[in-house]
């Protein structure tokens, strides 16, 4: 019988260099999962002007700074 060897399999981003830390965008379910909060209580968190606010690309994609995201993690 065969065995067969494990594959690895690619992730889905590339790692991220701290070189572009300051122009990189991510969607509101990685930042809600870098806050390790709901995406609910996320909303709420901007609406109140407590989190950054998202950057609108379209009707259905917004984006956030990590920069921002980063620096709302740490004072948080």
């Amino acid at each position: 019988m065969a065995t067969s060897t494990p594959t690895t399999r690619p992730t889905k981003r590339p790692a991220l260099t701290e070189a572009h830390a300051d122009v990189a965008m991510i969607d509101i379910n990685d930042f809600a999962a870098l806050a390790r909060m709901s995406v609910s209580w996320l909303y709420s968190e901007i609406s109140a002007g407590r989190a950054p606010p998202a950057l609108r690309f379209g009707p259905r994609c917004t984006r956030f700074k990590l920069s921002q995201v980063r620096a709302y993690l740490i004072d948080r």
